[in-house]
Parts: structure tokens; C-alpha cells; sequence
């Protein structure tokens, strides 16, 4: 991690390595750098949650309260919501993984950059361009790490 304690995008994606292959990682890069602003945001700096997971009922962790845009009948609006916070983030990756795999259907896992943003439109974020947008990021990711 930097002096800020903000983590470079390389750190990321050798994280998601361990866990997925190559291709998949940049994906859930991707997504990480759009949720995250490319990891400088004060959620993913202090509560080092990358994805904007919220803290639902049944956590049992701790929580991180903050504000963050939501689109209600099309129109963007601005909320305070709990999210999850992890201790270290390899914490945060685990339970992202755990997350996406059990209520998605394991997107992470397929072959297929369409099926992961198929599995999230509409149903990860409220923003109707959430997929094109996460697309985007992934085109940028991969260009980073690929030099």
C-alpha cells in the first residue's frame, strides 16, 4: 500500500490472482476502480471495501457510514448507508468473492465478460449504465496492467 494507505491498482489485481485467473481478475478490477474511484475513496481507503458492499441486517461486522448515490425512478439522489468494513483488504476481496458467488450466481468464475455484466446490471447497483460504465473501467484496467 502507498504512504496514504490507498492500494495501487497492480496491489489489487495480484490479490484477485490468487484467487481467479488473469482475465477474471481485471474484471473484478474493474468493477473495484469504479466503485472505488480507483481506490481513493474514503470507504475504500478507510473501511477498505472496494465495492460499495452495503451492511445489510445480517452482518455481523463492523460498519462504515457514509454517503453514497443511489437511482431512484431514474433519478440519481444522494444517501447515507452502512457499509461493511474490513480489517485488512484481502478481507474485503474474500467476502466480495463469497458475495457475488452465492447471490450471482459465481459471475467471477465464467468465461465470459457479458455473463459477469449481465449478473450485475440491475441488481449490484441502482445506476442504469452500471454496465457499460464497469465495461468501460475494464477496458482501462486491462490497458494499465498490460502496458
Amino acid at each position: 500500500m502507498s504512504a496514504r494507505n490507498i492500494p495501487t491498482l497492480f496491489e489489487v489485481h495480484n490479490l484477485f490472482i490468487k484467487e481467479l485467473g488473469e482475465v477474471q481478475a481485471k474484471w473484478a478490477c474493474g468493477q473495484a476502480a469504479l466503485e472505488s474511484n480507483w481506490f481513493t475513496s474514503r470507504l475504500a481507503v478507510e473501511a477498505k471495501n472496494l465495492w460499495g458492499i452495503k451492511a445489510t441486517p445480517s452482518w455481523k461486522g463492523a460498519v462504515w457510514s457514509g454517503r453514497t448515490h443511489e437511482f431512484e425512478r431514474g433519478q440519481r439522489k444522494t444517501i447515507t448507508a452502512g457499509f461493511r468494513a474490513y480489517p485488512t483488504l484481502q478481507s474485503g476481496i474474500h467476502d466480495y468473492l463469497s458475495l457475488t458467488d452465492r447471490l450471482y450466481g459465481s459471475p467471477l468464475r465464467q468465461s465470459s465478460v457479458t455473463t459477469f455484466l449481465n449478473s450485475l446490471q440491475g441488481k449490484w447497483a441502482t445506476d442504469p449504465h452500471y454496465s457499460a460504465k464497469v465495461l468501460q473501467t475494464i477496458h482501462a484496467v486491462s490497458k494499465i496492467i498490460d502496458g
